[in-house]
């Protein structure tokens, strides 16, 4: 799937955006390319149980996504995908990363590892960095 992205940002309500990541996750990793994404083969239902190994969920650790688990993410991102072909992280509640956090994330948007994509949901924009939207 050449034409996906290495970033996206989906805005609304968690459940709806969460939805469409895994559908997003569904179709880049599916087994069936024709009917991508089928919901049916094995790469999709893993995906849409969030125990896929090459999608992975963030969240929040307590009020916030912390530079840590960017560190995390960005060391994981390296690594090629286990059984897909692209390794997908979502980030819930992106408007939630400290400063510190969309900062170190600024690299990897701005140089993208091949092979990998970041997709930040949000319901707030304002409190994402101007360089993490632009990016």
């Amino acid at each position: 799937m050449n034409n996906i992205s290495h970033a996206y940002i989906f805005l609304g309500i968690d459940d709806d955006t969460t939805k469409e990541a895994l559908k997003l996750a569904q179709y880049v990793n599916c087994e069936n390319k024709e009917l991508a994404p089928c919901g049916f083969c094995n790469s999709c239902r893993k995906i849409q149980n969030k125990v896929h190994p090459d999608v992975a969920h963030i969240y929040p650790e307590g009020a916030s996504i912390k530079i840590e688990q960017i560190r995390r993410l960005i060391l994981a991102l390296a690594e090629k995908p286990v059984e897909g072909t692209n390794k997908i992280y979502i980030l819930h509640q992106a408007h939630t990363m400290t400063p510190q956090a969309q900062n170190a994330l600024l690299k990897t948007l701005e140089e993208p590892i091949a092979e990998s994509s970041v997709i930040l949901l949000s319901n707030n924009l304002k409190q994402l960095i101007p360089t993490v939207i632009s990016r």
